[in-house]
């Protein structure tokens, strides 16, 4: 697991799983690492293959600490198993959850549109 601070963000990157073994010193390091001055704590769940009940508790718990620093926490790039689970126990609705990873939609004028129209590819 990687921390850095970026500006007013703390970006926690490398999570493989967050579960019962793992959980409890993930919490401890992000707490650890916030302060006053961060407004945002970004957490890249890219990687992580694996989140349980304790990993969600931890989660929800990083959530009340950044509170406490009027920061707000976002859930980067859940796998889609992660992102179902966000889902079911609507943890969604708590979090900024974002996909950073889409791909950009490419605007382009269209061969065979009238002119000023646009086509996207």
């Amino acid at each position: 697991m990687k921390f850095e601070i970026q500006d007013n963000t703390l970006k926690v990157t490398g999570v493989r799983e967050l579960g019962v073994s793992t959980a409890h010193a993930f919490r401890d390091q992000v707490r650890a690492a916030l302060n006053g001055s961060l407004r945002v704590v970004e957490i890249d769940l890219s990687r992580t293959s694996f989140v349980d009940s304790c990993g969600l508790g931890a989660l929800i718990a990083i959530l009340k600490s950044a509170r406490n620093f009027n920061a707000t926490v976002r859930l980067l790039n859940p796998t889609a198993s992660i992102q179902q689970i966000l889902e079911m126990t609507r943890l969604h609705r708590l979090f900024e959850v974002t996909n950073t990873l889409d791909p950009i939609l490419v605007v382009s004028p269209s061969a065979d549109s009238a002119p000023g129209n646009l086509a996207v590819k």
